[in-house]
């Protein structure tokens, strides 16, 4: 019986789903929605320029997920 029971359980993310939390996906881009194309357009570009300079292989994710804030932060307030 308990097996049984076990098989109907969800998952975390498919409650997540259900109740309508998703979490902080698409989080980026609902922000950058949010801002002028001039705003999107200096953000893309600073973090294309970024990913494509010398040493960003090397980072870590929480490094390389800072830099990227960096960039972001200025436009938050806005």
């Amino acid at each position: 019986m308990m097996d049984n029971f076990k098989a109907f359980q969800m998952t975390v993310e498919e409650a997540m789903n259900v109740s309508g939390q998703r979490g902080r996906r698409g989080g980026r881009r609902r922000f950058l929605n949010g801002l002028s194309e001039e705003d999107q357009t200096t953000i893309k570009t600073a973090i294309t320029e970024l990913k494509a300079s010398d040493g960003w292989a090397d980072l870590t994710r929480a490094e390389k997920r800072t830099q990227v804030k960096a960039i972001i932060e200025p436009f938050r307030g806005e």
